[in-house]
């Protein structure tokens, strides 16, 4: 295993948001699989292994990706859903054909410019040009949002191994320092 907290550039004409998808694709020139959460979760469990993590949910050694669903309700800007707060992406051509698309997203896809700047930015671009592109549960993985996404006050997705409060960005620091000091 390795960990890397990455620093990323300000981008210029993108939300910074998008800058996760150029870090993935740089892990994978080190790594077989590449895992990434955004600043605002954590692993409840930090001791569970990746390994486990991909045995519970079924992330096999075919798939390229595996990102967790957001829960029921989304605006319909969110289009089918896909959360990119939280990614495994194994290193396969299919994996970074698909980080490539998603990079260029904004500037080939005429539907895709305004996600550049606007919510739901990178995910949005995901879920509506990409996800659709992928085979489910052959290619593409998805991780229900009770477990992969989520936190405890949300009444359908309390994220039982990554937590992921994006709707209480307040509710991070006390909770990761209640967390570290456990």
């Amino acid at each position: 295993y390795d960990f890397q907290l990455i620093s990323m550039p300000k981008l210029n004409g993108r939300w910074a948001t998008w800058n996760k998808v150029r870090a993935i694709y740089s892990a994978l020139d080190k790594h077989d699989i590449a895992v990434f959460i955004d600043t605002d979760s954590w692993w409840e469990d930090p001791t569970q292994s990746l390994e486990a993590l991909m045995e519970r949910w079924k992330f096999h050694s075919t798939a390229s990706m595996l990102l967790p669903l957001d829960p029921p309700g989304q605006p319909r800007a969110n289009f089918n859903s896909t959360n990119t707060g939280f990614w495994m992406v194994r290193n396969t051509t299919l994996s970074r054909t698909a980080l490539r698309a998603l990079w260029n997203c904004p500037h080939a896809v005429a539907a895709c410019k305004d996600l550049a700047k606007g919510f739901p930015h990178e995910q949005g671009a995901f879920s509506r040009f990409i996800r659709p592109l992928m085979r489910e549960w052959d290619d593409l993985v998805i991780a229900p949002c009770t477990d992969a996404n989520g936190y405890w006050r949300h009444w359908k997705c309390k994220g039982a191994v990554v937590i992921h409060p994006w709707d209480c960005k307040e509710c991070v620091v006390p909770r990761v320092r209640d967390w570290l000091v456990r």
